[in-house]
């Protein structure tokens, strides 16, 4: 049968505080099932809801049954269980701590704010992790010419960059569109991207994962009307924070789901900007192959379908991030031809070709902890294994 033993009471009777076989003679032992005369499941599991009200730890012992016989979805039905509310709770202080850790960045000045995060991204690359590796890997498949030594001494300036790149995020998210636009101090191509929205058929903005382009939405949004294609965090208690740091200088953000693409869509018909990072690897089955520095790397071909089927014209931008705090240069580019061609292995291409292009413009600043290769047409995932 079972033993309930709850510590620290007084076991005056069977149904107060112990079922135990051992303790019935043979005339109280059960006869079948689970039931017994002098006390049933039912008994003990009240007793053991009932005991954290009392302060009593419920000790829970099984034998003499097989599991199949335990009536376990009524134990698990009647134990005390976290309240919603203390879930919530936990939830909501872990995005008040990060609101508070983004504000306490954001007051450094920007030179402060990249010294701090140029430090800590030095310093983690000395520490064995995940995101060492895919850079590791990464830079390994993107220039084999390299020695492992340059590669090593590339590694360290690349993390410092990554540093640089998280605390800079708080900077821009809390300043006013005021601040933000005096540390922008040189922006080329803006005529590119203008005379290309002045055609009345919206304009898809290209953004790669490259120097502060978190800067680079909120600064264009300031100026345009913008709707910016996302993907939801995977801890989502914190998508209401990013909504609105993101959204703040008037930027629409749009869901990567079937409803939101119908949203751009009509954006672009509006005469809108539409904003997407084209080098997020999509899901399986989303995308196809083509080359980026030299290898197949799964691209999407949602951005080129959008260009296609809307007939608009797509040009790339990135905030280069100037040294020792300076400030950051905007840059627009021409995309590549092809880019809206039906064939989708040929506009992959030109969009795998724009993203290279502005990453070999300033090559420290790409985002190469990214796994950009883990699904490979023929080799498999590159990082599985690695040492870290």
């Amino acid at each position: 049968m079972a033993s309930f033993v709850i510590r620290g009471m007084r076991k005056r009777s069977t149904t107060e505080g112990h079922y135990n076989n051992k303790n019935l003679d043979d005339s109280r032992k059960p006869t079948q099932g689970w039931g017994c005369r002098h006390g049933s499941w039912p008994d003990a599991i009240d007793l053991a809801a009932k005991a954290p009200e009392i302060g009593a730890p419920v000790a829970p012992v099984f034998y003499c049954l097989p599991p199949s016989a335990l009536p376990i979805a009524s134990i698990r039905a009647s134990l005390p269980r976290v309240p919603p509310s203390v879930t919530t709770r936990s939830i909501a202080l872990k995005a008040r701590l990060a609101y508070l850790l983004i504000r306490l960045l954001g007051l450094l000045p920007l030179p402060l704010n990249h010294l701090l995060g140029g430090t800590i991204g030095l310093l983690a690359s000395f520490v064995p992790s995940k995101m060492r590796r895919d850079t590791r890997v990464n830079l390994a498949l993107c220039f084999p010419e390299l020695s492992e030594r340059e590669r090593r001494r590339m590694l360290r300036r690349i993390f410092i960059e990554t540093g640089k790149t998280a605390t800079e995020a708080a900077y821009a998210w809390t300043r006013s569109p005021e601040q933000l636009d005096r540390v922008v101090v040189e922006i080329r191509g803006a005529d590119l991207l203008y005379d290309e929205l002045a055609k009345g058929r919206g304009l898809i903005l290209a953004a790669p994962h490259l120097g502060a382009w978190e800067l680079l939405g909120l600064y264009w949004a300031a100026r345009l009307p913008m709707h910016n294609m996302y993907r939801p965090p995977r801890k989502r208690e914190f998508e209401p924070l990013l909504t609105r740091v993101r959204e703040r200088s008037g930027a629409e953000l749009v869901p990567a789901t079937a409803a939101g693409v119908r949203r751009l869509y009509r954006a672009l018909a509006q005469g809108h900007v539409v904003g997407i990072l084209p080098d997020q690897e999509p899901s399986a089955g989303q995308g196809v192959f083509a080359p980026f520095f030299g290898r197949p790397a799964l691209t999407m071909t949602l951005l080129s379908k959008l260009a296609h089927r809307a007939d608009t014209p797509v040009v790339f931008g990135f905030a280069e991030r100037l040294p020792w705090g300076r400030g950051y240069r905007i840059h627009m580019l021409p995309a590549p031809a092809g880019i809206a061609d039906p064939d989708p292995i040929k506009a992959a291409t030109a969009l795998n070709a724009g993203v290279e292009r502005c990453a070999r413009m300033a090559l420290l600043q790409y985002q190469w902890t990214y796994r950009r290769f883990r699904r490979h047409p023929v080799e498999g995932n590159p990082y599985s294994g690695q040492p870290l």
